[in-house]
C-alpha cells in the first residue's frame, strides 16, 4: 500500500482493493469489505495525525521513518494476504509459486519497507529460501510493469447533492417564481395550473409549502394566500398524461402560439420507421387506399391536416373554470402555422409500388412500408400471394417462365401471327418484336428505379376496331403491377394535356395509358412527348394552381388507337405493338380461339404466378451479370433498352426494337401539312433550281451588296423564284393557324392571310426534310434539304433548300 492510498483510507475516501481483486473478481466484495473494515478500525485513531515523511510519493523510493500506521497497514496487508492465499490455495488447488507470481507479489507494488517486510515474511510463512521469494517477486513485477497495471488507486467520491426524495410538487414548488406585489388573478393561474398538474389537496404539506413560499415571495398574507390555494385545488383537476403508445397531450391553457405550433410540428414530423406523411412535388401527401385495395399518393389539405392528422396524434385539452378536462379541436391558427411550416421535417416520396420492384442496386424490394434510401413506399397487393423466387434460376426454370408468358399472349394476334406460329418463333430464337414490346410494358415498372433515364411510349396499334389494342395493353399491365391500367383520354387542348399529366404524376400511378389517341400531329402531342423525355422530373401546372411545380415521373407510357398517326417527336420516342388478326370483323372472333376467357381475371386470379414469372426472368438475367442490350437504341432512352432489351434477349425472347423500319413506314402518312409544303418545293427544285419567296414569284436581282457596301454579283441571280402561296393553294395544303379559307371546296389563301403565312413561313426557317428512297429513286435527289433565307429586297425575302447529304 503506498502512501496516497493509506492516507486516503485515513482521511475515509474510497478505496479500491488491489490487483488480486482484478485478478480474482469473484472475491471482491468480501476482500475489499474485510480490509476496509479493518484498516478504518485501526487507523481511526491516526486519522488526524497525518505525517507527510512517513511515506513516499513515489511507489518505489524509501521511506525515511516508520511510524505506527505503517506497521498497522503491513500487518493488514499480510494478514489479509496470507488468509486469501490459504482459502484459494485450498479452493483452485495452485501452486505457491504461482499464486505468489499472480496474486501476493502484485499486492505489494509499494514502499521498499513494506516490499522488504513483507517478502521475509512471507518466505518465513512460507518456507521459502530467500532466493526463491525475491525471484518469483521479480519476475511477477516484471510482469506487471510490462502490463501497466496500477495498483490500489483511490478513487475521490464526486460532490453530489443530496438526493431530494420528496414529491414532484414540492419540487415545483420551490421553482415557481413569484414577483413581488402579483395579482390576484396571476397568482390563481400559476396555482391553477399547479393544480392541474400536480395534486395539491392530495399531497401532504403542499398547500402549506405553497403558502409559506407565496407569503415569503410575494409578499401576500398567509390567509389570503391559503384562500386562493384552496379555491384553484378545489376547480383544478390533473392534466391526463399520456400513456405508454398513447398521444401527447396539449393543454391550451399552458402555452402561447409558437409553443403549441412547434410542439405540434415536431410530434407531426417526429413519425420514426413508419411515417405516414411525406413530401411529394411541393407539397405535403400522404398514401392514401381506395375500396378496392389499391393505392395513391394524395395530397393534404389543411381541413384532413387538421381532422385526419393533427387532432390524430396529439390531444388537445383545455382546464374548465369550474372543474374538469375537456377535449377540444385543435386551434385553426395553430393548425395553419403548422401546415405552412417547412416540408423537410418529412420523408420524401418518390414513388408507391403494390408490386415487387428492383433498386438502383438491382435488391428485390418486397418488404412492405416505406424505405427511406429510395423514398419508395411499398404496400403489397391484397390476396396476392408470389412464390418464393429462386436466387439463381436455373435455364429450365427461365425457359419455364419464359414459356408461360409466352403462353399467356400467343392467342394476341401479335405481327399477324398465330398462336402456333409465336410459340415456334420464340422457340427457334426468332425475332418477335411486338411480344418483346409487350413483355417491356410488364417489365418496365419492375425495373423502374434500376433505369437512370426516361422510358418510352408504347404504343399498340390496329387497322380496325375490336383487335384487342386496350385488352393486350390491360393484360401486360396487370401482370407487370398485378392491376390493369386505368385508361384515359388525351385531352384536346395544350393546357388540359399539361395538367392531366401533372396529374398522372401527382397520383403516383405506375402507368400513364391515353387510349385511342387522335391521329395527326397536334400541340398535344408536343406537350406529351415533352413529358416522355422529362427526367427526372416534369415541370407543368397543377388543376387550380397557376404557379409551375415539379411532379416526380416514374410512370410507363402506354398509348392505343385505330391507324395511328403519331408525329414525329412521338414516333422517335415509341415502341410497336402491332395487331393485326387478318380479319374483316376482329370483333365476332368465337370465344373458342382463345385459351384464356376472360384474360384479365384469368390474370387476375393467377397474379402471383405470373408475377413470379417475370421476376424469374429477371434474376436470370442477374445471374448472367446483367448483359446489355447492344442494339441501337431510341435517343435518349438508351438506359431503358439496355436493361429491358438485356433481361428479353438474355432470355430468348429476341426482336426487342425489330420494327423501327416498320413504325417509321407507318407513320409517313402523319407527315405535317408544314412537311407537304416542303415536299412541294423540293419537287419544284428538283425540276430547276428554285428560289422561293412568300407571296411573289418576282427575279432575284443580279447584284447586292456585301457587306462592305460593295455591289457584287448575286450567285442565284439565275434561278427562278416560286410563290409559296402559289403552292399552297396548288398542292391544296391547309395549314391550321396560317389563315386559309375554303371557296368552293378549295383551300384557298386570301390577301388577309398574308401576314399570317409571311411569318409562319419565316419560323421555318433552318427546318431540315430527309429524302430516302421512299421519296424518290434517283440517288443524287436524295438527302437532307435545309430551308436557308439568302436575301432580302423590296419584294421580299428569298429562301433557297440547301442541299446537303444524309448522315449515315
Amino acid at each position: 500500500m503506498n502512501a496516497q492510498n493509506e492516507s486516503a483510507l485515513a482521511d475515509g475516501s474510497a478505496y479500491v482493493g488491489p490487483n488480486v481483486l482484478l485478478l480474482f473478481p469473484e472475491y471482491q466484495d468480501d476482500y475489499a469489505a474485510m480490509l476496509m473494515a479493518e484498516a478504518n478500525q485501526e487507523l481511526g485513531q491516526l486519522a488526524h495525525k497525518k505525517n507527510e515523511t512517513a511515506f513516499c510519493k513515489h511507489q518505489r523510493r524509501a521511506v525515511p521513518k516508520r511510524d505506527a500506521r505503517q506497521s498497522t497497514v503491513e500487518d493488514l496487508m499480510f494478514g489479509a494476504a496470507l488468509a486469501e492465499y490459504e482459502e484459494l490455495q485450498s479452493e483452485l488447488g495452485i501452486s505457491d509459486a504461482e499464486y505468489m507470481g499472480q496474486t501476493f507479489l502484485e499486492c505489494i507494488e509499494g514502499p521498499c519497507c513494506v516490499r522488504d517486510n513483507f517478502l521475509s515474511r512471507t518466505s518465513a510463512q512460507l518456507g521459502y529460501s530467500a532466493e526463491k521469494t525475491r525471484k518469483a517477486y521479480e519476475k511477477a513485477a516484471k510482469r506487471v510493469t510490462e502490463a501497466q497495471v496500477e495498483w490500489a488507486v483511490p478513487i475521490k467520491p464526486k460532490a453530489t447533492k443530496p438526493k431530494d426524495d420528496r414529491p414532484a410538487v414540492f419540487r415545483a414548488i420551490d421553482n415557481l417564481k413569484l414577483p413581488r406585489q402579483i395579482g390576484r388573478d396571476d397568482l390563481y393561474q400559476k396555482v391553477f395550473a399547479l393544480a392541474s398538474k400536480y395534486p395539491l389537496a392530495e399531497e401532504p404539506g403542499a398547500q402549506l409549502a405553497l403558502k409559506e413560499k407565496i407569503a415569503a415571495d410575494a409578499g401576500w398574507p398567509k390567509k389570503d394566500a391559503e384562500k386562493v390555494i384552496n379555491e384553484a385545488s378545489k376547480n383544478a383537476k390533473p392534466a391526463p398524461k399520456r400513456k405508454k403508445g398513447g398521444r401527447p397531450v396539449c393543454n391550451l391553457g399552458d402555452l402561447g402560439h409558437r409553443e403549441r405550433a412547434d410542439g405540434a410540428y415536431e410530434v407531426m414530423t417526429n413519425q420514426g420507421d413508419t411515417p405516414r406523411r411525406f413530401q411529394n412535388g411541393g407539397r405535403l401527401t400522404e398514401v392514401r387506399e381506395d375500396e378496392t385495395g389499391n393505392i395513391r399518393i394524395a395530397a393534404i389539405d389543411k381541413p384532413r391536416f387538421k381532422g385526419a392528422h393533427i387532432e390524430e396524434e396529439i390531444d388537445f385539452i383545455t382546464i374548465m373554470p369550474k372543474g374538469g378536462v375537456k377535449n377540444v379541436p385543435a386551434p385553426d391558427a395553430m393548425v395553419n402555422r403548422v401546415f405552412n411550416m417547412p416540408l423537410k421535417g418529412y420523408p420524401p416520396l418518390f414513388r408507391i409500388t403494390a408490386f415487387p420492384t428492383y433498386s438502383v442496386e438491382l435488391s428485390l424490394v418486397m418488404d412492405p412500408g416505406y424505405h427511406s434510401g429510395s423514398g419508395l413506399y411499398h404496400q403489397p397487393k391484397r390476396g396476392v400471394t408470389i412464390p418464393p423466387v429462386p436466387e439463381v434460376p436455373t435455364f429450365e426454370e427461365m425457359r419455364e417462365a419464359r414459356d408461360e408468358l409466352v403462353d399467356l399472349f400467343a392467342d394476341l394476334p401479335l405481327d399477324a401471327r398465330t398462336r402456333a406460329e409465336i410459340e415456334a418463333a420464340v422457340e427457334k430464337g426468332e425475332e418477335v418484336p411486338s411480344l418483346a414490346h409487350l413483355l417491356s410494358v410488364a417489365l418496365t415498372p419492375i425495373m423502374r428505379d434500376a433505369i437512370e433515364g426516361p422510358t418510352p411510349n408504347h404504343l399498340a396499334t390496329k387497322d380496325k376496331p375490336r383487335t384487342g389494342a386496350t385488352l393486350c395493353m390491360g393484360a401486360a399491365s396487370c401482370i407487370g403491377t398485378l392491376e390493369p391500367a386505368a385508361p384515359q383520354s388525351l385531352p384536346e387542348s395544350r393546357s388540359e394535356v399539361q395538367k392531366t399529366l401533372t396529374a398522372i404524376f401527382d397520383s403516383g400511378e405506375p402507368y400513364a395509358f391515353f387510349d385511342n389517341i387522335p391521329a395527326g400531329e397536334t400541340t398535344e402531342s408536343d406537350e406529351m412527348a415533352g413529358a416522355i423525355t422529362a427526367y427526372p422530373e416534369y415541370t407543368g401546372r397543377r388543376l387550380g394552381e397557376t404557379s409551375m411545380v415539379k411532379a416526380r415521373v416514374t410512370q410507363t407510357w402506354l398509348t392505343t388507337g385505330i391507324r395511328t398517326q403519331l408525329s414525329e417527336q412521338l414516333r422517335e420516342r415509341t415502341l410497336l405493338i402491332e395487331l393485326d388478326p387478318k380479319m374483316e370483323r376482329p370483333g365476332e372472333r368465337p370465344p373458342s380461339t382463345f385459351k384464356y376467357v376472360p384474360l384479365i381475371p384469368h390474370i387476375q386470379a393467377n397474379a402471383g404466378r405470373y408475377m413470379h414469372a417475370l421476376l424469374t426472368l429477371v434474376q436470370y438475367w442477374k445471374a448472367k451479370d446483367c448483359p446489355k442490350w447492344e442494339g441501337t437504341a431510341l435517343g435518349g432512352f438508351e438506359a431503358h433498352a439496355s436493361v429491358i432489351g438485356g433481361i428479353l434477349n438474355c432470355c430468348g425472347i429476341r426482336g426487342f426494337m425489330g420494327n423501327r423500319d416498320k413504325l417509321r413506314a407507318r407513320m409517313e402518312v402523319s407527315d405535317s401539312p408544314e412537311t407537304e409544303l416542303l415536299d412541294a418545293m423540293i419537287e419544284e427544285h428538283h425540276r430547276r433550281p428554285t428560289l422561293f419567296r412568300v407571296w411573289s414569284a418576282d427575279a432575284p436581282p443580279d447584284k447586292i451588296k456585301n457587306d462592305v457596301g460593295e455591289k457584287v454579283p448575286f450567285e442565284f441571280a439565275k434561278q427562278r423564284v416560286k410563290s409559296v402561296h402559289e403552292l399552297l393553294e396548288r398542292e391544296q395544303i391547309a395549314i391550321k393557324k396560317w389563315g386559309y379559307d375554303y371557296e368552293d371546296g378549295d383551300v384557298i389563301y386570301p390577301e388577309k392571310a398574308k401576314p399570317k403565312v409571311t411569318f409562319h413561313f419565316g419560323s421555318m426557317e433552318g427546318t431540315v426534310r430527309e429524302w430516302h428512297e421512299t421519296q424518290t429513286e434517283i440517288e443524287h435527289q436524295q438527302g437532307r434539304y435545309v430551308l436557308t433565307k439568302v436575301h432580302k429586297d423590296k419584294h421580299g425575302t428569298l429562301y433557297r433548300l440547301e442541299h446537303l447529304p444524309l448522315i449515315g
